[in-house]
């Protein structure tokens, strides 16, 4: 029998996947009624977990090109060296994510919540934070290169030699945080 967590796992690194809201990664290990797993029409990966509770679920290395996560509960996964390119993140939960040197590229994490999350070395070029919470995040080294950031709350955040070029960044909060030269911001 396959449990939910493997076919989750599954599903986001060859399939496309439909219909799978409400599905817990720490729920019975049974399969999933109604989620339906199939090839893309593309064939590529695609998932669209929208509202999926993933809480600690393993993704290290996943390919998440395009997937559609927002709303999802993803506090506590580990999506290192994951590549979620043009991903749908708005309002997901990251807290405490472990996103180290995950490719992010035009991601939408408008309005996610990434408090204390671990972003080193991500790669976020173009992507969207407008509203995003990245509250004592550690973004140490990450490319923020075109990055949209406005009325984003990096409060506290680690950004020590991370890339910040060509940011829209209307009423960004910043303080508190380390800054790439290493200073700290008021």
């Amino acid at each position: 029998m396959i449990t939910r967590r493997l076919l989750i796992a599954s599903a986001l690194t060859s399939a496309l996947v439909v219909g799978c809201a409400g599905i817990s990664a720490q729920e019975s290990p049974t399969a999933t009624p109604g989620c339906n797993v199939g090839e893309s029409p593309v064939n590529r990966p695609l998932a669209d977990l929208r509202g999926c509770d993933l809480t600690g679920a393993d993704f290290t290395g996943a390919n998440l090109k395009g997937a559609d996560l927002r709303g999802a509960n993803l506090s506590r996964v580990q999506l290192l060296g994951a590549d979620l390119t043009g991903a749908r993140l708005a309002e997901a939960k990251l807290g405490g994510a472990l996103l180290g040197a995950a490719n992010l590229t035009d991601a939408n994490l408008a309005y996610a919540d990434l408090t204390d999350a671990d972003l080193v070395g991500t790669t976020l070029t173009g992507a969207i934070l407008a509203y995003a919470n990245l509250t004592r995040a550690n973004l140490d080294s990450a490319n923020l290169t075109g990055a949209i950031l406005s009325w984003a709350n990096f409060s506290h955040a680690n950004l020590n030699r991370a890339t910040l070029v060509g940011n829209l960044s209307t009423k960004t909060n910043f303080s508190g945080a380390t800054m790439p030269d290493g200073s700290i911001h008021p």
